[in-house]
């Protein structure tokens, strides 16, 4: 096919911008018509293409999760962009999605999903738990939901991002007003760097705040018969609601500081991938007293033990290879560091100062049990400690690795899998117990 370049050429600016838009608008306005539903008795139907028709047939029984959007701008008209995802999902869209749909059509999948039970909503409740006609419900305070904010290291990428920012940002201002601003504050160094550091911390900070205050406003869960839903959302309101029986593992996530204030985020690991969410796991509750997460949660999973899980932490020996591996590791830059620049190699050495400290943690906190029918790991790493409950039945392997050195000294890695999503959930995050002694399921 051959383009007549000299044609397009021709053609002023502002006419062509005008034709490429009037084509997206009409292949968009196309798509749309053409688009269509149907909820069957057995599955649900759906029609789509613009000039390859595709028929999509999903069985209730297979559906895994089902998920609404609903941007601010959309709720005068009362619609929604709903997403309906199964096991067997590839990518980050979901199996299907059905865009500015009715509010009702979110219902109506629920019941067919369920054969004609009924979906019904449940009122506002208190901020711990409590049990009603049709439920068991939570809704986060004012004040859990600033704690939450506040105690989020979601500041670290940020700060990074800040700082990757002033870096663009100084290669395009002139050298010689930088030269001349560095030259008036020669006399005060160490104040323009702390100045310039507590600047980035607290605008971090705000914008941390922020962005969690706006994701996790007005979270709501609920479980109503053997369906867990939850919400959250100021501008975008979300929500999420799947099975009891699709909850593959339970996952207690604690920052260093969550830590201090004996604080905990509860997650659920499901068979379907929740789609282009930043998180992997679905919150089931953000923040959570640590006394309170085992006598709070079974009202929500009945599965789940109600006290505190042992934890047998591994061995000397294995925390002890933890700190060294930290440390080699951290030595590596060190010493490129030492060789290029040898003049600024002193700020060097913090590194493996912090690495010593991280594989502490991490070998502090992680260990291994055993609690009825479940396996319990926990694992430290980067200063946050993760706890994870698995049922044995939703085990899928269970990996035991050992080097020649880690078996004369009797250590092992041990990993487990669990379904999640498109493939199967394994390694060091969360799963893995680390370096510990070798334990036989």
């Amino acid at each position: 096919m051959v383009v007549n370049v000299h044609f397009i050429r021709e053609i002023p600016a502002p006419q062509l911008l005008s034709l490429l838009v009037a084509i997206a608008i009409v292949t968009s306005l196309a798509r749309y018509w053409l688009f269509t539903f149907e909820i069957g008795d057995q599955a649900l139907t759906i029609n789509s293409g613009l000039i390859f028709r595709k028929q999509l047939h999903i069985p209730y029984d297979r559906i895994q999760t089902v998920q609404t959007k609903r941007w601010f701008y959309m709720i005068p008209f009362g619609l929604e962009a709903v997403i309906i995802e199964t096991a067997g999902k590839s990518g980050d869209d979901g199996d299907a999605q059905l865009p500015m749909v009715k509010v009702a059509v979110y219902q109506e999948l629920l019941r067919r999903q369920h054969a004609g039970s009924a979906i019904s909503e449940v009122a506002s409740v208190s901020p711990v738990s409590v049990e009603t006609s049709e439920g068991t419900a939570y809704k986060i305070n004012a004040r859990d939901l600033n704690v939450y904010a506040l105690t989020s290291l979601g500041i670290a990428p940020i700060i990074l991002g800040l700082i990757y920012a002033y870096s663009k940002f100084s290669d395009v201002i002139p050298r010689e007003w930088l030269s001349r601003a560095i030259s008036s504050v020669q006399h005060a160094e160490w104040l323009m760097l702390v100045t310039f550091i507590l600047g980035v911390l607290i605008v971090g900070t705000i914008l941390s705040y922020v962005q969690i205050v706006l994701r996790y406003y007005g979270f709501t869960v609920t479980r109503q018969r053997n369906q867990i839903v939850t919400r959250r959302g100021l501008f975008q309101r979300r929500t999420v609601t799947s099975d009891l029986d699709r909850v593959q593992a339970i996952v207690v996530k604690q920052s260093v500081l969550r830590q201090l204030f004996q604080l905990a985020t509860v997650q659920t690991v499901l068979a379907s991938t929740l789609s282009d969410d930043e998180e992997s796991e679905m919150v089931v509750m953000p923040v959570l007293r640590t006394d309170q997460v085992w006598t709070v949660m079974p009202q929500f999973l009945p599965w789940l033990p109600t006290s505190q899980p042992v934890i047998t932490a591994i061995p000397w020996l294995g925390q002890w290879r933890m700190i060294r591996n930290a440390v080699a590791v951290a030595m590596i830059p060190v010493v490129g560091w030492v060789i290029v620049a040898r003049a600024t190699a002193g700020w060097s050495l913090l590194l493996p100062v912090i690495a010593l400290f991280l594989g502490r943690y991490a070998g502090q906190h992680t260990g291994i049990g055993l609690v009825a029918d479940y396996l319990v790991a926990q694992e430290g790493s980067l200063f946050s400690r993760t706890l994870t409950l698995v049922p044995k039945k939703r085990i899928q392997a269970a990996t035991i690795q050992q080097s020649i050195w880690m078996k004369r000294v009797g250590l092992a890695h041990l990993a487990v899998s669990v379904r999640s999503g498109d493939a199967e959930k394994k390694g060091h995050r969360p799963l893995s117990t680390g370096e510990g002694r070798t334990t036989v399921l």
